[in-house]
């Protein structure tokens, strides 16, 4: 087999609402710094000509995949739905790796815990929380917005948020989801970059299970 056929695939997943691309700029950001990491090289970035939006999915919020190793694979468009949780789950994982954004999810499977379908999955390492299992985390306090400054993926929505000071990173143990923690949160928000805030009900910390081993 050549190198194309066994080398890794990785994925950016872009928002197209409102009639545009969104955050196109962070999207290439990253498709670079990987490849930067992988092969050592940067490659073409995204531009908005590359992107045809089937017709029978204008005027909606479109989930647009771009599929890439050294050279873009591929761009799938489907209709894009969001699901709402409204519990959650924390598991420990110190082993976890999915620092670049590859199109196998397989690192982020946990069949082993039962989940009920308006559950989701917080991820722990080290001690410290880090990102679900599809998304970054958005902790929402009377006064401001936090973020684990440990996420397994350093997504593009919440460099967006860290950008334009609408979050604070700081380190969060179990314990700061949990009623009654030290910073006050009161509620966790899913982001990525199809899930701007404000697009889901946040989950309120009295809705998350402590600590579940792997």
């Amino acid at each position: 087999m050549t190198l194309a056929d066994t080398s890794p695939r990785f994925i950016e997943t872009i928002r197209y609402a409102d009639g545009r691309l969104h955050l196109l700029d962070l999207h290439t950001d990253r498709m670079r710094a990987t490849r930067r990491e992988v092969y050592g090289i940067e490659g073409p970035g995204l531009d908005a000509s590359m992107f045809h939006i089937p017709p029978h999915l204008a005027g909606i919020t479109v989930k647009c995949r771009v599929i890439y190793g050294r050279d873009i694979d591929d761009i799938q468009y489907e209709a894009y739905t969001p699901h709402p949780l409204s519990r959650l789950r924390m598991v420990s994982d110190n082993t976890v790796d999915y620092h670049l954004k590859y199109l196998d999810r397989t690192p982020l499977a946990y069949p082993d815990i039962p989940l009920r379908p308006d559950e989701g999955l917080v991820i722990v390492k080290d001690g410290l929380v880090t990102d679900s299992t599809y998304a970054n985390l958005l902790l929402l306090a009377p006064d401001r917005a936090y973020t684990p400054s440990t996420p397994l993926l350093p997504g593009v929505m919440r460099r967006h948020l860290l950008d334009t000071g609408r979050a604070v990173p700081i380190h969060i143990t179990p314990a700061d989801l949990l009623p009654g923690n030290r910073l006050g949160i009161t509620h966790i928000a899913y982001i990525n970059a199809l899930l701007p805030p404000g697009t889901l009900p946040p989950i309120a910390v009295t809705h998350i299970h402590p600590l579940h081993d792997k």
